[in-house]
């Protein structure tokens, strides 16, 4: 008997939308210009536009090459945190993973320059000129998207509408061209064997672990419902 389960799906994101570019043309986010984020944003824009005509696999090839002859592979560098003004700072994004959900923290007293006495307030805030945004389908308080221990996620989470992966990156404009596969949410299980007649409907990864359990003949905790 086989059990194949993924911890996420993918889909294809040809659109990415730049959090801390918008927080910033709102006011809520200031940098300084640094020498290193100079050289990050001029770095940014010639990979973007080689990507943007095409050149992604051949990038790609240069370096693994590079890689293998230096033992050292190029990566792309993204909004450094020493290029943040983080005294004229209310709220940013520090995130790189590949989906199109991004987070934003409030630059309150739990960092070392706050900005915003109040963070329900700026959350509030920032929430509510989020959600006229065309490419956003969906911002979401901490304590609205995790069960558990909500204090060490970002304040907001932010989901994009279809097709639009998260940059922490500050770029010329909100949003821009991408050619790439990002994470999703809904992911795959596959059963093979006498014992499985069906996947019933609505089931869940959390599901996975005491039905594994069940079939091994385990003891199945009380906490796993």
């Amino acid at each position: 008997d086989i059990i194949v389960v993924s911890d996420h799906g993918a889909e294809k994101a040809d659109r990415k939308f730049a959090v801390n570019t918008w927080l910033k043309n709102k006011g809520f986010l200031d940098t300084k210009e640094t020498e290193k984020a100079v050289r990050s944003k001029l770095i940014d824009k010639v990979v973007d536009g080689l990507v943007s005509l095409g050149f992604r696999s051949k990038l790609a090839k240069l370096n693994s090459l590079y890689g293998d002859l230096t033992g050292e592979k190029f990566k792309k560098e993204s909004l450094e945190l020493d290029s943040i003004d983080w005294e004229e700072t209310e709220a940013f994004s520090y995130m790189i993973a590949t989906c199109r959900y991004a987070g934003i923290w409030i630059n309150d007293e739990r960092f070392p320059s706050p900005a915003v006495e109040d963070r329900e307030e700026k959350k509030q805030e920032i929430k509510e000129l989020l959600e006229q945004h065309g490419k956003v389908e969906e911002v979401l308080a901490a304590e609205e998207a995790f069960v558990e221990k909500a204090s060490t996620f970002p304040d907001l989470v932010v989901k994009y509408v279809e097709g639009f992966k998260q940059t922490a990156n500050l770029l010329s404009e909100e949003t821009g061209a991408e050619d790439t596969y990002m994470h999703r949410k809904q992911g795959f299980i596959g059963l093979y064997g006498d014992v499985f007649d069906s996947v019933p409907e609505g089931a869940e990864l959390v599901d996975l672990a005491p039905t594994v359990l069940h079939y091994l003949g385990q003891e199945i905790p009380a906490e796993m419902d």
